[in-house]
């Protein structure tokens, strides 16, 4: 039995930003930096188009959660919702992304890109888990309450 490959098969859903709370408020991007940051997403949207572009797996709900280090470094964690399959995704995803140089940004940051593949409707309030090398760090003895900023440096000095 052939599978359909549907023409298009990713739908956008939200991008959420994660920052840690600063007692002056977020951390705003530099002058000019926010038109970086939104080029930056759009080429990240870009690779997960052509990441899926001959998808025939089953449908289901995406989040591909990026960190973007100082250094204009970035890793991706591709994460299906909990309970649905996800076929051999992640390297291709991670591979696209990887060919995209990262924007500049004023600190360690983390955001997550949420969308549906293979005819998935979007639910309406996105992925809910975080990579599991996140909640392994978060777990860590003395991590109790660990900021975001904390738990990427720590990311980034152990997978450097």
């Amino acid at each position: 039995m052939a599978s359909l490959v549907m023409p298009h098969t990713v739908v956008r859903g939200p991008l959420t930003i994660m920052l840690d709370e600063h007692p002056s408020g977020p951390p705003l991007l530099a002058e000019g930096r926010f038109e970086d940051f939104q080029r930056y997403l759009r080429a990240l949207d870009s690779a997960i188009d052509r990441s899926y572009a001959s998808y025939a797996g089953p449908p289901g709900e995406r989040t591909l959660v990026v960190s973007v280090n100082t250094d204009l470094r970035a890793r991706g964690w591709l994460l299906a919702r909990v309970g649905e399959p996800m076929q051999d995704e992640e390297a291709s995803v991670l591979e696209s992304m990887s060919e995209i140089t990262p924007v500049a940004l004023p600190g360690p940051m983390a955001f997550s890109l949420h969308f549906a593949v293979g005819g998935a409707p979007m639910s309406e309030h996105g992925q809910a888990s975080l990579p599991s090398e996140w909640t392994e760090i978060m777990n860590r003895p003395g991590n109790a309450g660990i900021s975001l900023r904390h738990l990427l440096d720590v990311l980034w000095s152990e997978n450097t």
